[in-house]
């Protein structure tokens, strides 16, 4: 299997509403390319959407301690995650 192969079963994954199937396959995403920034973005994606936005930060978290300060986006999705819990 390969990270992009993943990345297309998980889109259409989630397009038909199998978020728990989605999540399970970007977990072994993360397994098979552990540095692959889409994969730590897209779990968080898919949390959100589940309406998990704990989860979804602590994944944010990690992947922003694992990447750094190099991806701004990364971080930026943080920063709204926590921002979103603080009004909720």
């Amino acid at each position: 299997r390969r990270p992009v192969h993943i990345r297309h079963l998980v889109s259409l994954l989630a397009t038909a509403g199998k978020m728990e199937e989605a999540l399970v396959e970007v977990d072994g995403w993360k397994r098979l390319a552990p540095g692959d920034r889409v994969a730590w973005r897209t779990r968080s994606e898919l949390l959100t959407e589940m309406g998990r936005i704990g989860e979804a930060v602590v994944e944010l978290r990690r992947a922003a301690s694992k990447f750094g300060a190099e991806d701004e986006e990364m971080r930026s999705r943080l920063a709204a995650s926590l921002a979103y819990l603080s009004f909720v």
